[in-house]
């Protein structure tokens, strides 16, 4: 008798205490056959050690292959076709396709970025044509969230500050300049003195330019944040700029 497994079970008769070897109802022979068959079958499909039948157990379990899964009627769903996995999405559109709420504990990265999370860029900032010796940055630090990025910074001067130009300072993640150049607010204080608003406004991908609102009898224009404004810097411990914008990445 050939063996159904594994397209459906076997249901072999099994003999009596009264089916001696010579039995007509399940013969010697076709006992042994049932069995040699039912053995067989479980042994292919089980598959040996290095089984190359992609359909053996062996060789699914070995080099990872599994059927497409679905647990609990599309709960969860595992497409081997197309390498996706979907959160109560039966047919994933990508490699991860959730429908409802997620919680995480922990930072959601993208490219090993930690998004919506304030990063420390104090260590990699860059001042273009000022020297902070013995100042101090309060905060430097950004955030991102997909393609927006927060940039904050608070910076003190000492007695060793010095500037010798424009100011500009470089971002933590390079901006896109394909549309209308977004700008920031900025504040600069002349310690004991005054207080003076401005703006931050790229320079290209990679730099802040440092502005400075200027009245006249007739008209607000900007400026640019230099040596001498809206004051004179060098040696101005005490003195204080601050900025803080949004924009694209690249």
């Amino acid at each position: 008798m050939a063996s159904t497994f594994p397209t459906s079970l076997d249901n072999f008769t099994n003999p009596t205490v009264s089916d001696y070897l010579n039995s007509t109802t399940v013969p010697h022979a076709t006992q042994h056959a049932d069995l040699n068959d039912a053995v067989e079958a479980l042994e292919a499909k089980v598959g040996v050690d290095g089984s190359a039948v992609t359909s053996s157990h062996d060789y699914i379990l070995t080099n990872g292959v599994l059927p497409t899964l679905n647990v609990d009627s599309g709960v969860l769903v595992v497409d081997d076709t197309n390498n996706r996995v979907g959160v109560n999405d039966a047919t994933p559109s990508y490699a991860l396709d959730v429908t409802g709420d997620i919680n995480a504990t922990g930072a959601f990265r993208v490219n090993g970025t930690p998004q919506g999370t304030w990063v420390d860029f104090s260590g990699s900032l860059t001042l273009t044509n000022w020297t902070l010796g013995n100042g101090t940055i309060i905060i430097c630090r950004y955030a991102q969230i997909g393609k927006v990025v927060h940039y904050v910074g608070d910076i003190i001067l000492g007695s060793t500050s010095t500037t010798v130009g424009d100011v500009r300072v470089n971002l933590p993640v390079t901006a896109s300049l394909g549309y209308a150049q977004q700008s920031g607010l900025a504040k600069y204080f002349d310690i004991g003195t005054a207080l003076h608003a401005g703006m931050c406004m790229f320079e290209n991908q990679t730099t802040l330019n440092m502005m400075v609102l200027d009245a006249n009898t007739t008209k607000v224009h900007l400026q640019n944040v230099g040596t001498t404004n809206p004051f004179t810097w060098s040696g101005a411990a005490g003195d204080r700029f601050i900025w803080q914008i949004t924009y694209q990445a690249a």
